[in-house]
């Protein structure tokens, strides 16, 4: 794009330098036609004819000068877009990240919740079966070493052998 950018400049100053000839011809010409007073009609005709050439000229390269402005205008326009794109991509890149480094954080946290939860889980199953009355939730007998009470694997209450989940009906 720049190098199109410069060839475009180049060429319009090119076209603006035989512009300037032509208008100095032209002018030149005009002055002679007024200077020479003895000019024949084929001489006036030739000259005539020639400022017509140049000025036709002068019109083909103010066309051409204006569609080389547009063309200059439609690549700054494609320049300002793409810079606006990469503009745009960066700042989607940089959220991304950011993102990416808050989940890091928040998977960190899950895990560091996760483990207090098992440790509380486990610190209310040894509460419960050290229970302060020591007896069965179903049947109130006392625990012993030859009773031991049985944590519940769902509910986490204690029971003895007799009165396990497996064999009864609990309604806590």
């Amino acid at each position: 794009l720049v190098q199109t950018l410069k060839a475009v400049e180049a060429e319009e100053r090119l076209m603006a330098q035989e512009e300037a000839e032509h208008a100095r011809a032209i002018g030149m010409l005009r002055h002679q036609i007024h200077s020479v007073s003895q000019v024949t009609a084929a001489e006036k005709a030739e000259i005539e004819a020639h400022i017509s050439q140049t000025q036709d000229k002068n019109e083909a390269l103010d066309t051409c000068i204006a569609e080389l402005q547009m063309k200059l205008s439609a690549i700054e326009s494609e320049q300002v877009a793409s810079a606006a794109i990469e503009l745009k991509t960066k700042e989607v890149k940089r959220s991304v990240n950011q993102l990416k480094a808050g989940l890091r954080g928040k998977d960190e946290q899950f895990v560091q919740l996760k483990a207090v939860e098992a440790g509380l889980r486990t610190q209310l199953r040894n509460t419960k079966f050290q229970h302060k009355d020591r007896k069965c939730m179903v049947c109130n007998i006392d625990f012993t070493w030859r009773r031991p009470g049985y944590p519940c694997q769902k509910c986490d209450h204690v029971c003895c052998g007799d009165c396990a989940p497996e064999n009864v009906q609990m309604d806590f």
